[in-house]
């Protein structure tokens, strides 16, 4: 019940520099840590270890260059209303396009969840030190 919020030090510069080409390009770093021994134990199945990685790989293409946002979902949530359109069918469109990229990327989006914190804290970040910010018990219940 509730979550510990921590910050730690990060090398952006290091991240941007020479993990984020290597994601866009072979995606050397997703193999070797899904192939790893935790890799394996946090994806649990990796018969398919290419597979999800071409995967991933072709899903950080089409992040833009500050690897936070995917051109596809961007699409969908920046779409504006037409002014004939209703405001309801327009909507309803919206929500309908943003369940189908969720439903056909729920599998690379998972993986990507999985790896990243691993890369993350073995290649660039420290996972101590670290300062704790306190603990939220009802996160999910801000709107």
């Amino acid at each position: 019940m509730g979550d510990w919020n921590t910050l730690h030090i990060f090398n952006d510069r290091y991240f941007f520099e020479h993990l984020v080409p290597d994601f866009k390009d072979k995606g050397t770093l997703f193999k070797h840590y899904m192939d790893s021994l935790f890799g394996k134990y946090i994806l649990w199945d990796n018969s398919n270890s290419e597979v999800r990685t071409q995967r991933l790989v072709e899903f950080c293409r089409r992040l833009k260059p500050d690897f936070k946002i995917h051109e596809q979902y961007y699409e969908i949530q920046s779409r504006q209303k037409k002014p004939t359109e209703p405001y309801g069918e327009f909507m309803l469109k919206q929500s309908q396009d943003e369940a189908h990229f969720q439903r056909m990327n729920a599998d690379v989006i998972e993986d990507m969840n999985m790896l990243l914190t691993l890369i993350i804290f073995t290649e660039c970040a420290s996972f101590n030190p670290h300062l704790v910010l306190g603990r939220r018990i009802f996160t999910h219940s801000q709107n």
